[in-house]
């Protein structure tokens, strides 16, 4: 994708419902447990977490595992359901803004709209989310989770 392609949602992260999740209990409940099991949603964040309204607008669900082994490593299970059929979706798992545009990895759906993909990468931060984008749509045709401790 080109830069000027970015432009429009570059300096933001299409993506789940973010700070508020914070103050539902999963903060203490992913600090106690190695894992946590966060639903995929179609809101629409920017790349530091804050709402930035708006949803998108592509079928499917699914949800996000995020495991933080003793390693200092962050695990993110990617799982598409009923999404769009023979689709490739970019995946990103975002500590920081530094780490917003960055793909690390990818999901090409079956013929029922289903796949999954496995992130691992070093635990750089505090906090962490996962934005899915549609590569032939990917500003209106996205998934997120909301903002998670790590």
């Amino acid at each position: 994708m080109s830069n000027a392609s970015r432009t429009g949602w570059g300096a933001r992260v299409v993506a789940v419902g973010a700070v508020a999740a914070l103050g539902l209990g999963l903060n203490a409940g992913f600090a106690q447990a190695a894992s946590l099991k966060v639903p995929l949603t179609t809101a629409n964040i920017n790349c530091d977490g804050s709402s930035a309204g708006g949803t998108g607008t592509g079928p499917g669900t699914g949800f996000v595992v995020y495991n933080t082994p003793s390693s200092g490593t962050l695990i993110a299970n990617v799982v598409l359901q009923n999404a769009r059929a023979n689709t490739t979706y970019n995946v990103r798992l975002i500590q920081s803004a530094a780490t917003c545009g960055q793909v690390d990895g990818t999901i090409t759906t079956d013929s029922f709209g289903n796949g999954s993909v496995n992130i691992k990468e070093p635990d750089i931060g505090t906090t962490a989310f996962v934005a899915v984008n549609n590569t032939n749509n990917p500003a209106d045709d996205y998934f997120t989770t909301q903002v998670v401790p790590t």
